[in-house]
């Protein structure tokens, strides 16, 4: 079986009167090395680029955000995983129940209220039997992982494509908020969940996308990968000046969303 588990960290996107993102991070199945999920919680406030802890976080913007990782992010990245491990011939996970969006199946009670109250939480795990995927753990494996992220780019771009053609511009302004909330959530989880850090889906897509030679230099990062995202997270909290990856977790996140939405 595999196992996954989530922590939650704030990305505060650029200086601007939108709201931001904040990330939810979750932690994959380590038989597979397949990986997890991110998560951003919008606020309306504007800070330079910077990556925080989202410890305790109550306004609405984000307990909404935490509400649809919940109810829709996480279930449908966790869905997608099982659903490829199925048409990539392991039934591992659908004869264990997890092949349905009912986010029931897939959420941790515990998990989910510490992601409610704190930066950290998880989902129940998705078993993989890694021998049983097609192209085999490596190949296969890069697969599943791989589409818990794909899930959230189309979902982020699902809403977005009304946005874009301007379906939203009488919209309340309630509406057009959520929407953005919800694009944002979503790229953050897709981004986020592709660093090339164990426990994160990111290494095993690119240990799938490497050769054979290539994926067993990358083990390291499968053993220290936790503690080297760790480390940088908190190196950004305490150490603004030298936080990297917020940096360019912002950049990114920024990128897509003006990609995806036109700002």
């Amino acid at each position: 079986g595999s196992s996954d588990a989530t922590s939650v960290a704030n990305v505060m996107a650029t200086g601007s009167p939108r709201p931001h993102n904040d990330f939810a991070l979750r932690r994959p199945p380590c038989a597979l090395g397949r990986p997890a999920a991110c998560a951003i919680i919008p606020q309306q406030t504007g800070s330079n680029q910077m990556l925080e802890l989202a410890v305790f976080q109550f306004d609405v913007f984000s307990l909404l955000a935490k509400v649809v990782i919940l109810l829709l992010s996480f279930p449908i990245h966790e869905f997608s995983h099982a659903w490829m491990a199925y048409k990539l011939g392991d039934d591992t996970a659908a004869r264990q129940g997890r092949l349905t969006l009912n986010p029931l199946a897939h959420l941790d009670p515990l998990g989910s209220l510490m992601i409610l109250v704190s930066f950290i939480g998880w989902a129940k795990p998705v078993p993989v039997s890694p021998w049983r995927l097609r192209y085999g753990p490596r190949v296969g494996g890069a697969l599943v992982s791989a589409a818990g992220p794909v899930s959230n780019l189309l979902m982020a771009a699902a809403v977005a494509l009304p946005w874009r053609l301007g379906l939203l511009d009488q919209a309340p302004s309630g509406v057009r908020e959520f929407a953005w909330m919800f694009v944002a959530v979503n790229v953050a989880l897709f981004l986020f969940n592709l660093i090339p850090l164990a426990p994160l889906d990111g290494i095993s897509v690119l240990s799938g996308a490497v050769g054979a030679r290539a994926a067993q230099s990358l083990q390291p990062l499968y053993a220290y990968g936790p503690m080297i995202l760790f480390g940088l997270l908190m190196l950004g909290y305490i150490w603004p000046q030298a936080d990297f990856l917020g940096r360019a977790l912002s950049d990114g996140i920024g990128a897509i969303m003006r990609l995806l939405i036109g700002f």
